[in-house]
């Protein structure tokens, strides 16, 4: 259990062995992404999604043809992107499926030499504690899983 309170296991009241309707949220810990978490979490389970939650050390336990979206929260650390994110977007064939959010800063960007992109659908926004980004941050990841969902 993290400092929010977000559990790594499946959250939600629906059958996990039916694929249907299932998102998968792999993310780096950190109070903004674990906020988003729950966040998000709340606002699938409300549209009768299944939702399983894995810190992204675990990214190999979760393909992306398991689901029908796959939410990587991602960021950066020393003005570098942090590598498990575009490792799984790689490992998992640029599935259309994988929706990349990455909390960035001026000298890190989610896109690079080894991550092109055209392959990818990337979701930037600046690490913040503040209420209104994190919302903000939130309604742009749940709209694109929507729409991956088909809804």
């Amino acid at each position: 259990m993290s400092e929010t309170g977000v559990a790594v296991k499946l959250a939600g009241n629906h059958d996990i062995a039916d694929a249907r309707n299932t998102a998968c949220i792999l993310y780096y810990p950190s109070l903004f992404k674990e906020t988003l978490v729950k966040d998000l979490v709340r606002d699938l389970n409300a549209k009768a999604i299944n939702v399983a939650v894995d810190d992204i050390n675990n990214s190999g336990l979760h393909p992306a043809a398991r689901y029908d979206v796959v939410i990587l929260l991602s960021g950066c650390k020393a003005g570098a992107t942090l590598p498990l994110a575009p490792a799984y977007i790689k490992a998992n064939d640029y599935a259309s499926n994988i929706i990349y959010f990455s909390a960035y800063t001026l000298w890190a960007i989610p896109y690079n030499a080894d991550l092109p992109k055209g392959k990818v659908d990337a979701i930037t926004a600046a690490s913040s504690k503040g209420t209104k980004e994190i919302q903000a941050t939130e309604s742009d990841i749940l709209a694109a899983t929507m729409k991956k969902i088909g809804r």
